[in-house]
């Protein structure tokens, strides 16, 4: 029942004007930021101690603009399973930088980790080898299934549409093993909280746990690491970019490049502070 609600639900929303997703996006994003007293609270404490220099008024409105983008991008991920590929193409593009990345990776095959974090329009990055104009390699991702087996199912054939492999943390790491010792690419989230597995950093001038899954594995194999990102352009149009992270070889200083790059990409630029989502515990 709930697969078929969410199949209906995302051909609706894929043959609905876009105009009309922007205002229902803009104005559901408001009633989840003026409802939730709970999300609220924490968002506007997350923004408060990370941006102590801003307003009280600056920092609301970064606020319900991050719960507008949580909205488009849950729009957007329902609708995807029923977009063409020129739609989707329409939406997404690469990034030179990206494209040439991607290119290198092609013809230079080396164990590489995709690091993505909880920016809006997430979902787009499994549209990698649809985006691409070349073949790729292939392309895993660690994610964290679904309690509703149901629901499980429909994300997992969704994401897997362009040929993403979905690698369970329950059982798929030896799977992101064998595809990094193939000279393939894993990507892992590396902003969530990790709770007491994690490595203890700080955020924006507050201490965070955060995962050492990416350090281990790009140490133990030696692996090129690149951040990868959705950029929001406008309403459904996004540019995905990745970025090279230098590091030493060991994990411990890779878990805190990450960790840095994030904290950066936050202080430093508006588009994708607004896109994060505030309403993660970090």
């Amino acid at each position: 029942m709930l697969t078929l609600l969410l199949k209906s639900t995302g051909w609706l929303l894929a043959h609905t004007p876009e105009a009309a997703l922007h205002v229902t996006s803009r104005i559901l994003g408001d009633l989840i930021y003026l409802l939730s007293s709970k999300r609220r609270t924490l968002i506007l404490s997350n923004l408060h101690h990370a941006f102590p220099e801003l307003d009280q008024q600056s920092l609301k409105e970064i606020g319900r603009t991050s719960c507008h983008r949580l909205v488009e991008t849950g729009v957007l991920s329902v609708a995807c399973p029923y977009l063409s590929v020129a739609r989707i193409r329409e939406i997404a593009h690469l990034t030179p930088r990206a494209t040439e990345i991607l290119a290198e990776q092609a013809r230079n095959p080396k164990p590489t980790i995709l690091a993505t974090l909880h920016l809006a329009y997430w979902e787009t990055q499994t549209w990698l080898p649809a985006l691409s104009k070349d073949p790729l390699r292939q392309i895993g991702a660690i994610f964290r299934p679904l309690d509703n087996p149901e629901l499980d199912r429909f994300i997992r054939e969704t994401r897997a549409r362009f040929g993403m492999r979905l690698l369970s943390r329950k059982e798929g790491f030896a799977e992101a093993i064998r595809m990094l010792r193939a000279k393939e690419s894993v990507g892992i989230l590396f902003d969530q909280n990790a709770g007491l597995q994690g490595a203890l950093t700080t955020l924006l001038g507050r201490v965070c746990s955060t995962t050492e899954l990416p350090g281990i594995l790009a140490e133990k194999f030696s692996a090129d690491v690149y951040v990868i990102y959705p950029r929001r352009l406008a309403f459904w149009r996004v540019a995905l970019d990745l970025e090279p992270i230098s590091y030493n070889g060991t994990s411990a200083h890779l878990t805190v490049q990450l960790n840095r790059w994030c904290e950066d990409a936050l202080r430093n630029d508006s588009v994708l502070r607004q896109s994060w989502l505030w309403s993660h515990n970090r």
